[in-house]
């Protein structure tokens, strides 16, 4: 799948009202293999990973709106958009990997160098197939000096 449909569909679903439905919402869209990992122990070492339109509408739709209570309807737009084009980084060159039987692999990449929120994506391995079940951005924790 292009990142331009991506984005496309991001910005869609962005200036849809809640709860409309949309068409298709069953169908996967791929975003990459994880291939190019910097880790050669990644766990999920060349499976595919995709996201359901419903859940690309889902993280846009619930993200928009706590985003919105900070944040003016531009910079929510421009944070959405930041998760999306960087999805397939976030899993291929993790910060960190939390598995939690029976499926669920949650990956979070840490931002906080560029000024931007951690991304945390749960996934569920599905019929050998990496599927996003949810995203979300992760508050920037100040890291305790040792005295």
């Amino acid at each position: 799948m292009s990142d331009e449909l991506l984005e496309k569909l991001t910005v869609e679903y962005f200036y849809l009202d809640h709860g409309i439905l949309i068409e298709n919402y069953l169908e996967l869209l791929k975003i990459a293999k994880v291939s190019e990992s910097a880790d050669p122990n990644h766990p999920h070492l060349g499976m595919n990973l995709f996201i359901s339109r419903r859940a690309l509408k889902h993280f846009v739709e619930s993200r928009k709106k706590e985003l919105l209570v900070h944040h003016s309807e531009e910079k929510t737009l421009e944070l959405l958009l930041f998760a999306t084009k960087n999805l397939k980084e976030i899993i291929c060159d993790f910060d960190s990997y939390e598995y939690r039987p029976p499926n669920c692999h949650f990956y979070l990449k840490d931002y906080s160098h560029i000024g931007k929120s951690n991304v945390r994506i749960l996934v569920e391995n599905v019929n050998e197939k990496l599927e996003i079940v949810s995203i979300h951005f992760k508050k920037n924790t100040k890291k305790k000096k040792a005295v």
